[in-house]
């Protein structure tokens, strides 16, 4: 029973009840109540664990790959570049694999299936040579290397959420203060 029809109940069955008070009463349950909720869903633990997550991961992925990629075209002459470039392309697409993860776990996102490895059975250095002509490869390195200002961002904004949407979540209820 909610707790606005046990209000409405508890009056017509005792006439001594306050109509006034009785209103007041169920219209700060009703406040509180919409004030409270969003933050004891799981959907909204979820989605903050998402947006605070982003930074570390940002910070890791773009380190990772701006170092890989110097490293790698730098010495690419000396041909010990190749395998680091090669690397590269295997630790993007671990870092797109995880980051699909992460959205289908905290996201709820359904349809982000994990990408596999072009050019199976293929003798190594065509597979690999498959895998460097995928346009999936490329896209998993330049989220890679955006991951960090969008980490940046999402942090702020989940950590902004945390602080001030108590206050924000109360003005909206209740009103301006007067």
């Amino acid at each position: 029973m909610s707790g606005q029809t046990a209000v409405t109940e508890t009056m017509e069955s005792d006439p001594s009840v306050d109509s006034e008070t009785s209103t007041d009463a169920a219209a700060a349950t009703s406040w509180w109540q919409r004030l409270v909720r969003p933050y004891t869903e799981l959907r909204t633990l979820k989605e903050l664990a998402y947006l605070l997550a982003g930074l570390p991961i940002g910070i890791a992925s773009f380190t990772v790959a701006v170092t890989l990629i110097a490293l790698g075209v730098s010495l690419a002459f000396t041909l010990i570049g190749l395998p680091i470039l090669v690397l590269l392309g295997f630790l993007g697409r671990v870092f797109g694999n995880v980051e699909r993860l992460r959205a289908r776990e905290l996201l709820d996102i359904d349809d982000l299936p994990a990408v596999g490895w072009a050019g199976e059975g293929e003798r190594w250095w065509r597979r690999i040579w498959t895998n460097a002509k995928d346009p999936t490869v490329w896209k998993e390195q330049a989220y890679a290397l955006v991951m960090l200002p969008v980490g940046i961002v999402t942090f702020v904004a989940g950590i902004v959420g945390i602080v001030l949407a108590p206050l924000g979540g109360a003005w909206i209820v209740r009103g301006p203060p007067s």
